[in-house]
């Protein structure tokens, strides 16, 4: 979403409560947070799609989107059943749920740090992976040489779509063929070992018949 190309004219801060900053303007002026709640969780924006205020009435997009998720996050806490992340505060006491489907290996008090289907006053609750596990981090090149710092390595670097790094593959199987063809050509070139023959009875008894005549 272009949530970069906004323009803010005009915000007002928060105060009160413990809150986390899902959007924040320059200088760490929080935009958009969001306060946790037993019963989900409560989302304060700092401006309005007024002219005056924000461009977010001419960038449609983002407002439209905003307001979609804030209605599948609010219609999913009163719903039956909710999808959670684990590890995620959940506002109920998981000692209380009662297991559905999922693995033997957590205690109940432990509940919603394991992936299963629960079920809680009436309501069904499943516990996944967050989705930031799925997604891969790639560090940087600075990052990955501090890591790996004295130690002796190789980095292949390529992109989705580029041929570089099956090249780098497929050279050395070429290089092998290259060397086992000169080894067995040089085999062939080499010259014939010819061994000298012994004289026939026949030539010996002609020369033995000279001689005595």
């Amino acid at each position: 979403m272009p949530v970069g190309k906004l323009q803010i004219r005009r915000a007002c801060g928060f105060s009160g409560g413990k809150s986390t900053a899902l959007a924040t303007l320059k200088g760490g002026t929080a935009l958009m947070a969001r306060v946790e709640d037993p019963g989900g969780a409560v989302y304060f924006c700092g401006t309005t799609p007024a002219p005056g205020d924000s461009s977010l009435a001419s960038g449609g997009v983002v407002l439209y989107v905003m307001v979609q998720r804030a209605m599948i996050a609010g219609s999913s806490s009163l719903g039956t059943t909710r999808q959670l992340s684990a590890g995620e505060p959940t506002g109920d006491d998981p000692a209380h749920w009662q297991r559905i489907a999922g693995g033997d290996e957590a205690v109940s008090i432990e509940y919603a740090a394991h992936r299963g289907v629960y079920e809680s006053g009436g309501k069904l609750l499943a516990v996944n992976r967050p989705a930031a596990e799925e997604s891969a981090v790639v560090l940087a090149d600075g990052r990955v040489d501090a890591l790996f710092r004295g130690l002796d390595f190789s980095r292949v670097d390529g992109r989705a779509g580029g041929t570089g790094s099956l090249i780098q593959e497929v050279w050395r199987m070429f290089l092998v063929a290259m060397i086992v063809a000169l080894v067995v050509e040089a085999g062939l070139c080499l010259p014939r070992i010819t061994r000298p023959s012994a004289p026939s009875n026949r030539a010996g008894a002609a020369s033995f018949a000279g001689a005595v005549s």
